[in-house]
């Protein structure tokens, strides 16, 4: 092998003389370069390793450096495989970048990919325009495109879905086919596996949903519960360490325009209640509260006031008043 590798340097030499006229030693085996090294071979690429690009035909300005790159590329062009056995069985993908141990090995169409880290993207074949970052991140993706996952694991078993984001150690990890997703924290919507439109923020959001769509989940552990797997559209913001419940803080139905707050509602402005019609109304199912006030919170002068309630405790009989056209009026 010694000998091999003597031979072949000393080979290289010939030409790098030839057309540089720069100096180049051997000693003990290792080479030292004083000048440039052209290693084009005619048509814009670089191959560098055991193997690298050998079946290359007429593919151009691709960049293959480690043993095993590029193998099977034929026509492919403007690819960068760095790492061994980074795509290895790519034929005519385009423009892919794959950079680390056998990342986007399988891949063979597939064009406009970024594969990042150790065995990222390794199972892709037609799959386009996907980010893979992080050693393992899509694992899984087959012919799945426009996926951006970010993170070790992330997306590990997504395998068709498609236009998903996941963000964060195992975001996404168990997605298969479930699609347009967004989640962003580690463990977010980690058990989505079919479920699709959901946007999970925060660490272990929405880790119970399996195919559940349509849900927006905000806050560290916000989702539903283990019981409640499969529901969609639904608003969930809340801070739940154990991992999800049914009755978050903020809880909501985009289906029924419905919001719910599990907890105090304290409005230190204006609360207005009001549609086109003026036909709204605000129901409470128990108790409303006014805080006591010691003067009128307004004139009681003009027709934008009309309607205003108080609590009036600046007498010793406690009033509860409202503005009307005559100013303001007890109500008992």
């Amino acid at each position: 092998m010694k000998a091999l590798l003597t031979l072949s340097i000393l080979l290289i030499t010939t030409l790098i003389y030839s057309q540089y006229n720069y100096g180049l030693e051997v000693e003990a085996h290792d080479a030292k370069i004083e000048g440039k090294l052209n290693l084009d071979d005619g048509n814009r690429n670089v191959f560098i390793g055991e193997y690298a690009g050998i079946n290359n035909s007429t593919g151009s300005a691709n960049v293959f450096i480690g043993k095993l790159t590029g193998v099977s590329n034929t026509t492919g062009y403007s690819n960068s495989f760095f790492g061994y056995g980074s795509g290895n069985l790519n034929t005519t993908g385009k423009a892919n970048s794959f950079f680390g141990v056998r990342s986007g090995q399988y891949n063979n169409t597939g064009f406009f990919n970024s594969f990042f880290g150790a065995e990222s993207g390794p199972n892709n074949t037609t799959g386009t325009q996907n980010s893979f970052f992080g050693s393992n991140s899509g694992n899984s993706n087959t012919t799945g495109d426009s996926n951006s996952f970010f993170g070790h694991l992330s997306g590990y078993n997504n395998t068709i879905g498609r236009s998903n984001s996941f963000f964060g150690f195992n975001a996404g990890y168990s997605n298969i086919t479930g699609s347009s997703n967004s989640f962003v924290g580690k463990f977010s919507g980690n058990s989505n596996t079919t479920g699709a439109f959901n946007s999970f923020f925060g660490y272990n959001s929405g880790y119970h949903n399996k195919s559940g769509g349509n849900n927006v989940a905000i806050g560290y552990g916000a989702g539903p519960g283990s019981s409640s797997l499969n529901q969609s559209n639904k608003l969930y913001i809340d801070i739940n360490f154990t991992g999800g419940r049914d009755n978050p803080l903020i809880y909501g139905e985009f289906d029924n325009n419905l919001v719910k707050i599990n907890g105090t509602f304290e409005v230190t402005g204006t609360l207005s209640v009001a549609s086109a019609a003026n036909l709204a109304s605000l129901h409470i199912s128990e108790t409303a509260k006014l805080e006591p006030q010691t003067a009128a919170p307004s004139t009681c002068t003009t027709a934008a006031e009309y309607g205003l309630m108080y609590y009036d405790s600046s007498s010793t009989t406690h009033k509860l008043k409202i503005c009307t056209n005559a100013g303001w009026e007890d109500l008992n």
